[in-house]
C-alpha cells in the first residue's frame, strides 16, 4: 500500500438510529482531536463497496453481526488489517469490542422499579444477540434479588406467523400483557419495543403507567416524545463508546498489540418520563408521602410538611418508609432532589446556582455537599462526563428567579 500521510478507516456501521448517531458523534470527536482520518464508508455487505475500498483501508470499525460477517471482512480487506466492533451482538476471536456494560443497564432498570415499589417485574427481549441476553440476566438478577416476581417475553422472529405486516401487532405480546400481574413494571430491549408495548396496552386498554410501567433503552427522543405518555428510557454512553473504539483503533493501527478483548462503557442515566411516573406501594399512605414528596421536591419542604400532607405518627411514617422502600423520608427527598438535579444538569445549561434553587436547596453550597455524598463528584463534573459521553441537552425555557414559597 503506497505511503499516505493519513490513515483510511472504513465505517461499516448500522448508519440509522440513535445508537449509530451517537456512535458517530464519538468517532468525529475523536478524529477532530487527534490525528484526521479519511473516513469511508462500507453500506451493509455491498460488494460494489468492497470492491471499492480493496487495498485502500488501515482500519475498521463495523458493527459486528456473527462470524459469517467477521469473516468477509478479513477476507476481504485482509487478515492483518485491524478491526474493532462497537455493537454487542457477539464476540469475534480476536477482534475487540468496544460496547455498553449491559450488566448496569440492567441493574439500572432494577433499581428504577425497585424504587418505585414495583413486585412484579418483567423484560421484552430480542431472541439473539449478547446485547439483550447480557441486559436481561442482570435485571433478572436483580428482580430475583429483591424478592420481586419475574416475567419474560421474546421478540417473535417470524412475524409472518400472524400476518406479514410489520405494523401489525404481535398476538402472543397481547396475551403476555393480559396475563401479567398487575401493576408490573417491563424493561424493554430498546425504544422501538417499548413503543410496541405501550401501543398494545392502549389497544388492551391497558394503562400506562398506572397498570403497566415501561421502560425503554437508548434514550431515542424521536420515540420517546410521540408515545403516550411520554417514554421514560435509558440514556447510553453511544458518543464514548464510539470516542474509546476510534482510540482502540488508532492504537492498533500504530502497532500495538495489546488491547482489551471488551471495553465496556457504564450507561449515562434514565430519562424519567410519565410512562414509569407512578408508585407501585401496598401502603397507600406510604405511596402518598412518596407522591407528595416527588411533586414538592422543588420546594423547601422537610419531614414535617410530608407529615402535615400525609397525616400520620412521625415514628409510623419513618419505620413504613423503611420497611417498604430500605430508606427514610429525609433520604428519599434528598434522593429525588439529587435526580431532579441531574435531570436538569444533563438537559439544560443553567447555572449550578439555578438548578439549587429549582431542585429544592437553600443554597448552592448544599447543593454541592448533598451531590457530592450521593455521586462522588461534584455538579459541574458531572455535568462535563455527561456532555462528553454524549448525551445532546434539550434546550428548555429559563428558570423562574424566585423561588416556590414553602407553604
Amino acid at each position: 500500500m503506497a505511503r499516505r500521510s493519513e490513515k483510511i478507516v472504513m465505517l461499516n456501521l448500522i448508519m440509522s438510529g440513535n445508537y449509530a448517531r451517537g456512535i458517530l458523534r464519538g468517532i468525529a470527536l475523536y478524529c477532530h482531536t487527534h490525528t484526521p482520518w479519511i473516513c469511508r464508508n462500507l453500506v451493509g455487505d455491498d460488494p460494489c463497496s468492497r470492491d471499492r475500498l480493496q487495498g485502500q483501508v488501515d482500519g475498521i470499525l463495523a458493527h459486528i453481526t456473527d462470524a459469517k460477517h467477521a469473516a468477509r471482512l478479513r477476507r476481504t480487506f485482509g487478515p492483518r488489517i485491524p478491526i474493532v466492533d462497537v455493537g454487542n451482538i457477539c464476540r469475534i476471536r480476536r477482534i475487540p469490542s468496544v460496547c455498553s456494560d449491559e450488566a448496569k443497564v440492567g441493574c439500572m432498570a432494577a433499581q428504577h422499579f425497585l424504587e418505585r415499589g414495583f413486585v412484579n417485574l418483567a423484560c421484552y427481549v430480542y431472541p439473539i444477540g449478547l446485547l439483550s441476553a447480557e441486559r436481561e440476566a442482570s435485571f433478572r438478577q436483580h428482580a430475583k434479588a429483591a424478592g420481586a416476581a419475574y416475567y419474560k417475553y421474546v421478540w417473535p422472529c417470524r412475524r409472518h406467523s400472524y400476518g406479514g405486516h410489520p405494523l401489525m401487532l404481535d398476538p402472543g405480546l397481547r396475551s403476555w400483557l393480559k396475563k401479567l400481574p398487575k401493576p408490573v413494571g417491563i424493561l424493554c430491549a430498546n425504544d422501538a419495543l417499548a413503543f410496541e408495548v405501550m401501543e398494545t396496552c392502549h389497544i388492551l386498554d391497558i394503562h400506562v403507567p398506572e397498570e403497566v410501567a415501561v421502560l425503554g433503552v437508548d434514550d431515542n427522543t424521536d420515540i420517546c416524545d410521540l408515545t403516550t405518555p411520554p417514554l421514560s428510557s435509558i440514556a447510553l454512553a453511544t458518543a464514548q463508546i464510539g470516542f474509546e473504539a476510534a482510540a482502540t483503533l488508532d492504537r492498533m493501527m500504530s502497532g500495538a498489540r495489546r488491547v482489551l478483548s471488551v471495553a465496556r462503557v457504564p450507561p449515562l442515566r434514565i430519562a424519567t418520563r410519565q410512562s414509569t411516573d407512578v408508585f407501585a406501594l401496598s401502603d397507600p399512605q406510604i405511596a402518598a408521602a412518596v407522591r407528595f414528596i416527588h411533586s414538592r421536591c422543588h420546594d423547601d419542604i422537610r419531614v414535617s410538611d410530608v407529615l402535615r400532607a400525609v397525616p400520620m405518627a412521625r415514628r409510623s411514617l419513618e419505620m413504613r418508609f423503611q420497611s417498604m422502600l430500605g430508606r427514610s423520608p429525609l433520604a428519599e427527598i434528598r434522593r429525588v432532589r439529587i435526580e431532579r438535579a441531574k435531570d436538569l444538569l444533563a438537559r439544560t445549561d443553567f447555572s449550578v446556582e439555578q438548578i439549587a434553587e429549582q431542585s429544592g436547596f437553600k443554597d448552592v453550597k448544599r447543593l454541592y455537599f448533598i451531590f457530592r455524598r450521593m455521586t462522588g463528584t461534584s455538579p459541574a463534573r458531572w455535568r462535563l462526563q455527561i456532555r462528553r459521553a454524549g448525551y445532546m441537552p434539550q434546550p428548555l425555557p429559563p428558570p423562574p428567579t424566585h423561588s416556590t414559597p414553602r407553604q
